[in-house]
């Protein structure tokens, strides 16, 4: 099972970028600045990311991380076997179900 990685955020990897804010003015960027999506347009940052002046950044699964999704995965493999087995059980004719009192004949009767 391969750790999921979540996008957090997006730096400046060009030497500079120039983008667009939401409110159309320009603001200038340099190597490693994070970049604050709210303040944007969409389609600059869109355009930064095309032509490799801006990319992407995903968190790192950690130990811990990759731990507790395999921890999350044996339990629910272990729920399923064990449903199995209760609904198993269930079904099983018990003991008593095989010596019913039908089959029994009365006393005093022939």
């Amino acid at each position: 099972m391969g750790a999921r990685k979540k996008l957090t955020g997006h730096i400046v990897s060009g030497a500079a970028v120039v983008l667009v804010t939401k409110d159309a003015s320009e603001r200038y960027l340099y190597r490693g600045a994070p970049i604050p999506l709210e303040a944007f347009t969409d389609e600059s940052v869109e355009h930064a990311i095309s032509v490799g002046l801006v990319e992407e950044v995903y968190d790192e699964p950690t130990e811990d991380q990759a731990a507790a999704e395999q921890a999350a995965a044996d339990a629910q493999a272990a729920a399923v076997e064990q449903a199995a087995t209760d609904a198993a059980a269930a079904e099983a004719p018990t003991p008593a179900a095989k010596a019913s009192p039908a089959s029994k004949s009365a006393p005093g009767s022939k």
